[in-house]
C-alpha cells in the first residue's frame, strides 16, 4: 500500500513539474513572438520614414523643376499669342495698294512673324524618376498619371514646334530670299544692319503674290497648332506644380 501511494505521490509531482514546464514553454514562445512583431514594427516604421524621406525629397525636385518650367512655358505661350497677331495682321495687308504698303513698316513685321518662341523645358528630375525606379516611391496617383501625361503632351509639342519651323525655314525664308531683302528685315535681328539693301528691289510685290499669302496662312495654321499644344502642356505643367507643393 505504502510503495502504492508514493507512485501516486511521484506521478503527481512529475505533472506538476510538467504544467510548470508548460507554463514556461509558452511563456518563452509569447515573448519570441512579441519580440519578432515589435521588431517588424519597428522596421515597418523606419520603412515608412525612409520612404517618406524619399518621397519628400522627390516631390521638392519636382517642384522645383516644374516651377521652371512653368515660367518657360508662359514665356513661349505669350510669345507664341503674339506670333500669331503679327502673322494676322500681315495677312491683312495682302492686296493692299502701294501707297497704303509704304505707311506700313513691312520689315519689323515680317521679321516679328517669326518670332515664336521654342518651349525648352527641364527634365532631370523626371527622367532620374522613371529611370531609377522611384516613381513607386510617390502615393499620390494624381501626380504619376500627370507626370506620364507630361511626357505625350511634351513630345506633342516638339513635334508641332518642328513642323512649324520647318515650313519657315523650307518654305518661307526661300520664297523671300529670292524675293523681299533679308537685310532689310534683319536689321531687326541681332546682325542690326545699320542700312537696308542697297540693290534694286520692289519687295512690296509680294503682298500681291498669292504664294506668299498662301505661305503665311499655311504657316499661321501649325502656329495655332503649336499654341494648342502649348496650352495643354501649360496645364499639365500647373497641375504638377500644384500636385508637388
Amino acid at each position: 500500500m505504502l510503495t502504492l501511494f508514493r507512485k501516486i505521490r511521484k506521478k503527481l509531482a512529475a505533472e506538476n513539474k510538467l504544467r510548470q514546464y508548460l507554463r514556461y514553454a509558452i511563456g518563452e514562445i509569447i515573448l519570441v513572438v512579441v519580440g519578432i512583431l515589435i521588431a517588424l514594427q519597428i522596421n515597418t516604421w523606419n520603412q515608412e520614414r525612409i520612404s517618406n524621406h524619399e518621397e519628400k525629397a522627390i516631390l521638392e525636385n519636382i517642384y522645383t523643376e516644374f516651377s521652371k518650367n512653368k515660367k518657360e512655358i508662359d514665356e513661349s505661350v505669350q510669345s507664341t499669342i503674339e506670333c500669331i497677331a503679327t502673322n494676322k495682321r500681315l495677312m491683312r495687308i495682302f492686296g493692299k495698294s502701294q501707297e497704303d504698303l509704304k505707311l506700313i513698316n513691312t520689315d519689323s513685321l515680317i521679321f516679328y512673324s517669326f518670332e515664336q518662341r521654342k518651349f525648352t523645358p527641364s527634365e532631370n528630375a523626371i527622367q532620374d524618376l522613371i529611370q531609377s525606379g522611384k516613381m513607386r516611391s510617390l502615393n499620390n496617383d494624381k501626380l504619376k498619371y500627370l507626370i506620364y501625361e507630361w511626357s505625350g503632351r511634351k513630345n506633342a509639342v516638339e513635334e508641332s514646334y518642328n513642323d512649324m519651323d520647318a515650313k519657315v525655314n523650307e518654305s518661307i525664308v526661300p520664297y523671300l530670299a529670292k524675293r523681299y531683302p533679308l537685310k532689310d528685315i534683319d536689321t531687326y535681328s541681332k546682325n542690326k544692319w545699320e542700312s537696308k539693301s542697297k540693290l534694286k528691289h520692289d519687295k512690296l510685290k509680294v503682298f500681291h503674290d498669292l504664294e506668299y499669302e498662301s505661305l503665311i496662312d499655311d504657316y499661321l495654321y501649325h502656329l495655332l497648332e503649336y499654341e494648342n499644344d502649348l496650352l495643354k502642356l501649360q496645364q499639365t505643367i500647373n497641375d504638377i506644380v500644384k500636385e508637388a507643393k
